[in-house]
């Protein structure tokens, strides 16, 4: 047994599902996590025009990411991918996803939608992650704003994003939950962006499966578009949308045939 930050965590025997059981008290709590609010500041640049960074960019884009992608998702997390043809045709999109893996759910996107750039809207601690917190916004992650400065920045770099015709990925349960077969609430603000951007949306649900010979596999379904009803106020549109999509992902997620970790939430 082991106790990290306040989580109680209960090793299974071995060979057997659940490996593990977590107690939880909120469906925010945020188990990986060590940093203690990073703050961007008013000097964070969003989408750097400097031609260093636009470099290290494009290598990251074109040359690094897409082979470490392919690899950690195919032969790793040994993920199938089902749907991706509904991703052609569109110039620029949102996809959201379910948020139960680390690394994963960070490279997929980019085996999804390559040659296409992909974008991922990620909390600002991530910045403070141990060399790869210096390294993640050439592979096209976006922070979260922290103030009124960085939100109107935000704001206009994904309207950059979509304007290059490129692909927004965005977590909206916000922290990762390894391994979790259910749905968790999610964020209301996440799902304005379609509607105010114009651009179609997607759900990605990844699914854990039982393979046919041993161990587990991942399938990673996409559905979609969604569009935000123009017929309605934009208040009410983005509650629409965000039902539509959330339905559509626990549909999918009730596929998941093994629990890996179970979550158990603590008794009052």
């Amino acid at each position: 047994m082991c106790s990290d930050g306040g989580v109680y965590m209960k090793k299974e025997r071995k060979g057997r599902y659940p490996k593990a059981t977590v107690e939880f008290s909120e469906f925010t709590e945020d188990f990986e996590s060590k940093a203690d609010g990073i703050e961007l500041g008013r000097s964070y640049k969003y989408l750097d025009a400097g031609r260093l960074h636009r470099f290290i960019s494009f290598l990251a884009h074109n040359v690094i990411a897409p082979p470490i992608a392919y690899f950690y998702s195919r032969l790793i997390l040994r993920d199938k991918l089902i749907g991706k043809k509904k991703l052609e045709g569109h110039k620029s999109l949102i996809m959201y996803c379910n948020h139960t893996e680390p690394v994963g759910d960070a490279l997929a996107p980019h085996t999804f939608v390559f040659p296409k750039r992909a974008y991922t809207v990620v909390h600002p601690d991530n910045l403070a992650l141990p060399v790869l917190g210096k390294l993640i916004p050439y592979l096209g992650a976006i922070p979260t704003p922290t103030d009124l400065t960085t939100s109107r920045r935000f704001s206009k770099c994904l309207e950059q994003c979509f304007s290059d015709g490129a692909a927004v990925v965005i977590f909206p349960e916000a922290h990762v939950w390894k391994k979790y077969t259910g749905i968790r609430p999610m964020d209301d603000g996440a799902f304005s962006f379609p509607g105010k951007y114009g651009v179609p949306a997607f759900a990605v649900t990844r699914v854990y499966r039982r393979a046919r010979l041993v161990g587990t596999r991942c399938h990673i379904y996409i559905d979609g578009p969604f569009f935000e009803d123009l017929s309605l106020p934009r208040g009410e549109a983005r509650m629409k949308l965000k039902e539509e999509i959330i339905e559509q992902m626990k549909e999918r997620a009730a596929l998941s045939n093994v629990e890996i970790i179970r979550y158990v939430r603590k008794e009052n």
